[in-house]
């Protein structure tokens, strides 16, 4: 699509109105007042002028227009006119953020007027080339990211419990998603309360974290701001909000930095117990920039005694690249400042090529789910089995089974499994070691170098199951 290549470093404005705060004392939670943030859509460029005539055309204050928690400059009365009487069709896809970020990553990311793709009289923004070029590639694909429901009507399936086709002739526009319903007279009952319909179509696997506190107000101010559903963001198989549109933008751009660690479950049971126990925001500490929640006084005493031990136990591969190991088989150390979030597990890596690998396709990677559940499963999948008579001796570095790969041990699927790195990348889940070798089971997060002698009861890919005869650390 054409656009002005020289002039389309605007800077983005944002009217903050303000935002109260509050402190959470003990298990007393209050209500805080929220006002409304605003920011410009396209830059101040005029939307009617991009989808009607194809050009980047800059719009004045002074004919504006305020619609889903975004305003649009026009250069003329005329145009503003035309975007009051259809603002769906004249609004970019997902409100500028970036259609392949969701699809691919499952968060929002703001888009950039200088990477606009225009799709079917739909204008997409995109915050790189790289995403640009694989929309272009495949727009289908991810044209139809920010279709609500399914493009089922949410108010049929509110008010009928009936699941009812929308047209895209009747489309609302809420928090950047596209609903459609099959009549101007549903369309006008979401209209007049979008927030009590659109609540329809999340799922229940997406639950509210850190119940509904807002974690960046929490991270950086050290202050309980309740959020609200109007800007909300799905991350790692949860939901954030946040009171306004700026901090909810600061949480996209940098998700890592603001979810409570181990997705909100409880460090020193995962550390001590090998089980993900949920905690709750009654019981917080925040150590290293880094919100950790707890089941009760009790486990966070515990962490606050000595933070150190615990902090890292989400730490998966032991700080190491899990794609260089991947495609290399190598052992390549991570970095903090190249952070990803699976499953509320940490992964680091040397740069953000290999973060990007792991977060367009983490299960390529990390195997199945490390939830308990998920690894249990996995057991069942179609493996090759050895016999008895295929024996293994391999020296390498200990680690958690299920945190870093998402396998657990045969004859213990309840426990995390202690494995073993080989030298070409392979892994080894070594059976029993809990119970025969109960302290190194306990520091297997610590890479601690081992040799392990014993036969093979399964191989599956890259992950081969041992049934140990000797382990000793070297």
């Amino acid at each position: 699509m054409n656009r002005i290549s020289s002039v389309l470093r605007v800077a983005s404005i944002a009217i903050v109105l303000g935002c109260a705060a509050m402190t959470l004392p003990n298990s007393t939670f209050a209500q805080s007042q929220t006002k409304q943030v605003l920011k410009v859509g396209y830059e101040g460029y005029c939307s009617v002028c991009l989808v009607e005539m194809k050009k980047w055309v800059k719009g004045k204050p002074q004919h504006q227009v305020t619609y889903d928690n975004t305003v649009y400059y026009f250069p003329e009365d005329a145009a503003k006119q035309k975007f009051l009487q259809n603002p769906a069709a004249y609004v970019p896809a997902l409100g500028g953020d970036c259609t392949v970020c969701l699809a691919k990553m499952g968060k929002r990311v703001p888009g950039s007027i200088k990477f606009a793709s225009l799709h079917k009289n739909r204008v997409f923004l995109f915050p790189e080339e790289k995403q640009k070029a694989m929309f272009d590639a495949a727009p289908d694909q991810y044209a139809n990211v920010d279709l609500a429901a399914n493009g089922n009507c949410v108010v049929c399936s509110v008010k009928m419990n009936k699941q009812v086709a929308g047209s895209t002739e009747f489309t609302a526009i809420h928090n950047g998603m596209r609903y459609l319903f099959p009549e101007d007279k549903t369309r006008q009952m979401f209209l007049q309360s979008p927030a009590e319909f659109a609540k329809a179509q999340v799922t229940a696997s997406s639950p509210v974290a850190l119940g509904g506190y807002c974690s960046v107000c929490l991270v950086k101010m050290q202050k309980w701001v309740k959020g609200t559903d109007e800007h909300e963001v799905e991350y790692d198989g949860q939901r954030y909000q946040f009171p306004d549109n700026g901090a909810k933008e600061k949480f996209a751009a940098a998700p890592e930095n603001f979810v409570p660690a181990l997705g909100g479950d409880c460090i020193v049971c995962f550390a001590k117990m090998g089980k993900r126990v949920p905690g709750t925001i009654e019981f917080t500490s925040l150590n290293g920039g880094r919100l950790f929640l707890f089941p009760s006084q009790k486990e966070k005493a515990m962490f606050d005694a000595n933070p150190a031990e615990f902090a890292n136990a989400d730490l998966a591969e032991n700080g190491n690249c899990i794609v260089c190991s991947a495609k290399m088989g190598k052992q390549v150390p991570g970095n903090a400042a190249f952070t990803a979030i699976h499953k509320g597990l940490r992964y680091q890596f040397p740069s953000d090529k290999e973060r990007q690998m792991f977060i367009q396709s983490p299960e390529e990677f990390v195997g199945q789910s490390s939830s308990p559940k998920a690894m249990k499963t996995s057991q069942t999948e179609p493996a090759q089995t050895q016999t008895a008579q295929q024996t293994v001796s391999i020296q390498g570095k200990t680690a958690c089974a299920a945190c870093s790969y998402g396998v657990t041990p045969i004859g213990a699927p309840n426990e995390l499994g202690l494995a073993v790195i080989g030298p070409s990348g392979k892994i080894f889940v070594i059976e029993e070691s809990h119970t025969r070798w109960p302290e190194l089971y306990k520091a297997r997060f610590d890479g601690k170098q081992v040799e392990v002698s014993g036969h093979i009861l399964k191989s599956q890919g890259n992950i081969v199951w041992v049934q140990p005869t000797e382990l000793s650390t070297l």
